[in-house]
């Protein structure tokens, strides 16, 4: 028995002082990112941007959200949000909830 690796997303919803994301988006949490200069920042939202899979995304305080189209995250896409992830040192520990691995038989 291997393992099979599939492509999901859990639904979730946040609430902080009277601010909530909608439960039925799907989102991210970039925290705290730190840009290196004026053109850094500029490319990291250049890079969001580019993501058909980010609808869209909004900052409060210290924190940015990338909301996602409502569809399934495709594989190319968490592979572009790691690396941007790795990029600019967020947590990539929410990503783990994009994937989940089902046993199949060869």
């Amino acid at each position: 028995m291997a393992l099979k690796c599939q492509m999901g997303a859990i639904k979730t919803s946040f609430q902080e002082e009277g601010f909530e994301v909608k439960s039925d988006k799907k989102y991210l949490i970039c925290k705290r990112v730190t840009h290196y200069d004026q053109l850094d920042e500029e490319a990291f939202f250049e890079w969001i941007k580019k993501l058909d899979c980010i609808e869209r995304f909004e900052g409060i305080r210290d924190e940015l959200y990338l909301d996602f189209v409502d569809r399934d995250l495709e594989y190319d896409y968490l592979k572009e949000l790691c690396a941007l992830f790795n990029r600019y040192k967020i947590g990539m520990k929410q990503l783990g909830r994009f994937i989940f691995c089902v046993p199949y038989m060869d």
